[in-house]
């Protein structure tokens, strides 16, 4: 069994927007270029056609766990990520600090503060009193918390987002809405049952509230785009019941990563969760080091992502390079690489889509193709996601006894 490195770099496919070119076609990744001349490519499908998958749900998609059957929601599992455990009729939500005017017209649904902004403003939020629920809430990183309720009567997770930027599929699994003059909705049962109907108003109570603290809280005072509300979606009543990885497929894995989201889904299927470094280059050096104690690593970047919500092509292109030189360049070659996204964020929408993601396989054969890229499409063909782990695990026994170090 071959080692299996899977590195992800959110956000990563995009549309064309240098002369023909997306950000990840036109930057120059030699390393990355390398190793698809050497390995094989394709395009890759995270959840299907016309869903525009949350991260969530591609963790779920990526390593085997077909989200149509194991999905409850976000929220739960990233509450879990930071040590919240969400039992059964309890609900979880994750929650943005977001940015309004009067009429609750959406002016950026993910505010820029630090961290110690941030949990400042999430403080505050501790002091509403909901009629009939209790809840537990806690800041995660820069706008982001997770919120847990508890009432007398069990809670049903089937209800609508308040956050306008991510509708439900049916009832389970979220997609995200195309960014068109957003405004904050109120949460709508789903379903004509008391736990439900009591959901929908605690959640729609609290929100309601976090805009009378925020709006008149200090630190919007000198602020110009103000985080006056706190946003909630993806809401989910229990953790999901997961195989473990190690089960499914023999191998012993850890996750290098800090987002609860990634946490708590690593957590619930059996992997070692390592704290990731800071710079590309030493990250590098950690995935070269726990390749020598784990038949598998996963290692989460996050900067593609973000120049992409803020529809900066030109600063996604300069972080791919960046990345190809720090990160990809300094990789051990003598173990499975898959690099690709768990989402495609094209700059000009700023928002996910339903667009297939590029990937690269090196270290289990090669194809014709000379370039990584979304437009490079080589042996691996287009594929769903769900399927990639069985794809992985199938090259990895066959290849194993095929090595050589940089």
């Amino acid at each position: 069994m071959k080692k299996l490195l899977f590195l992800v770099l959110d956000g990563l496919g995009d549309r064309p927007v240098f002369e023909g070119k997306t950000p990840l076609e036109a930057a120059n990744t030699p390393n990355m270029d390398e190793l698809a001349k050497e390995g094989m490519t394709g395009r890759m499908y995270i959840v299907g056609k016309n869903i525009a998958p949350e991260s969530d749900v591609a963790l779920f998609c990526l390593f085997g766990y077909d989200p149509f059957k194991y999905y409850t929601g976000r929220g739960p599992i990233e509450a879990y990520g930071v040590g919240i455990e969400t039992r059964f009729g309890e609900l979880a939500l994750r929650g943005n600090l977001a940015s309004v005017d009067k009429n609750w017209n959406v002016l950026s649904v993910r505010v820029r503060v630090s961290d110690e902004e941030g949990k400042e403003f999430v403080k505050a939020l501790e002091n509403i009193e909901i009629d009939g629920a209790k809840f537990v809430i806690k800041h995660t990183r820069g706008y982001r918390f997770v919120i847990k309720f508890r009432a007398k009567r069990n809670l049903s997770a089937k209800i609508t987002n308040v956050h306008p930027g991510y509708m439900r599929l049916g009832i389970d699994i979220p997609i995200a809405a195309p960014l068109r003059n957003w405004k904050v909705k109120e949460a709508v049962p789903l379903a004509n049952s008391k736990g439900v109907v009591l959901a929908a108003r605690i959640v729609n109570e609290f929100v309601r509230k976090s805009y009378e603290v925020l709006s008149r809280h200090k630190l919007n005072k000198r602020r110009k785009v103000k985080a006056n509300i706190a946003l909630l979606r993806d809401a989910g009543n229990k953790l999901p019941d997961l195989p473990k990885l190690s089960e499914k497929y023999g191998r012993i894995w850890a996750a290098i990563t800090d987002r609860p989201v990634e946490v708590g889904f690593f957590r619930l299927i059996g992997m070692d969760i390592i704290e990731p470094p800071r710079d590309f280059k030493s990250m590098a050096d950690k995935i070269n080091e726990s390749l020598h104690y784990y038949d598998g690593v996963y290692a989460y970047i996050k900067e593609p992502d973000s120049f992409s919500h803020r529809g900066d092509w030109e600063g996604k292109k300069e972080v791919l390079e960046k990345i190809d030189e720090e990160l990809i360049g300094n990789l051990r070659r003598d173990v499975l690489i898959v690099i690709t996204g768990d989402h495609s964020t094209p700059c000009q929408e700023k928002v996910h889509t339903d667009d297939p993601v590029p990937i690269l396989i090196y270290g289990a054969g090669k194809d014709e193709v000379q370039r990584f890229g979304e437009s490079y499409i080589g042996k691996l063909g287009v594929f769903n996601a769900v399927e990639l782990m069985d794809k992985l695990e199938e090259m990895s026994h066959a290849h194993s006894h095929h090595t050589r170090r940089k």
